[in-house]
């Protein structure tokens, strides 16, 4: 009678334990507006550091959203668009959003 019992509870437990891995990835990122503060502008790369490919450029003063929290002093302005911390400054003016 034992294997029975187990059985019947397997189901049980593996239902319980799944809405907890469905909440996990629904989290919103907070994004925040910034602008360039060098007269050079800054380039955008593909990856959180110099070794990364440039994929393009911003201009001085010019403003762009991206993620609020950086990773290494790089900003994620989207998938594989990344801008140095050290020449961006956030736009206070504007509020910040979550997506």
């Amino acid at each position: 009678g034992g294997t029975a019992a187990a059985q019947a509870t397997a189901p049980a437990e593996a239902a319980a334990v799944a809405p907890a891995t469905v909440k996990a990835p629904v989290a919103a990122e907070k994004y925040c507006q910034y602008k360039v503060t060098t007269q050079a502008g800054v380039n955008i790369r593909s990856g959180p550091s110099t070794n990364h490919t440039i994929v393009g450029t911003y201009a001085y003063n010019q403003k762009f959203w991206a993620k609020a929290t950086p990773v290494n002093r790089w900003r994620q302005i989207s998938a594989a668009r990344y801008v140095t911390t050290d020449y961006t400054t956030q736009v206070t003016s504007t509020p910040c959003q979550y997506s």
